[in-house]
């Protein structure tokens, strides 16, 4: 068995001490293979992990850009071949480009993005119903009901932004 030393002082630890004799540093005790050993851990020596936050900001970023192209691919190839809605085309791609160019912002995390995080999320829910809203449009005046699945598989984002939105507001 080799003898532990905290990586502070450099002082040798009793078997199952809880703190340094000589510093004072917090032992925290382990299992490992030998059931005898010490960990030292130090406040700028601990292993950071994502929080849950962290982890629903790059998942909710992820989905914002490819929110954001599937809106700018909406708005170049296919509402132009509508006529009932093509007018509404630039506004999809420019509020498809606007939203990409939010979420690369958010992964690279960029102040300005940081800060307008809300405020972006509500436009996507409202892309989002936008979305719907044309692709339900076209079911009923061209009977051709393929594109419900569409409005459906819209919803999923739309649910998870909101749910986002929740979990941002909420305390830890």
């Amino acid at each position: 068995m080799e003898d532990l030393h905290c990586p502070k002082c450099h002082h040798l630890l009793a078997p199952g001490a809880r703190h340094c004799g000589q510093c004072g540093a917090e032992a925290i005790e382990h299992e490992p293979i030998s059931m005898e050993g010490v960990t030292i851990l130090h406040a700028d020596k601990r292993i950071e992990r994502p929080s849950w936050k962290e982890i629903a900001h790059s998942i909710c970023a992820w989905l914002l850009i490819l929110l954001g192209a599937a809106f700018v691919g909406l708005a170049a190839f296919y509402m132009p071949l509508h006529s009932e809605v093509s007018s509404e085309s630039p506004l999809f791609g420019v509020l498809g480009l606007a939203q990409t160019l939010f979420a690369i912002g958010m992964l690279k995390e960029w102040g300005w993005a940081q800060s307008w995080m809300p405020y972006f999320c509500g436009v996507a829910i409202l892309m989002i119903l936008m979305r719907v809203s044309f692709f339900s449009t076209l079911s009923r005046q061209h009977h051709v009901y393929h594109f419900v699945p569409l409005a459906l598989v819209s919803l999923v984002p739309l649910y998870a932004l909101s749910l986002y939105l929740a979990f941002i507001f909420s305390e830890d």
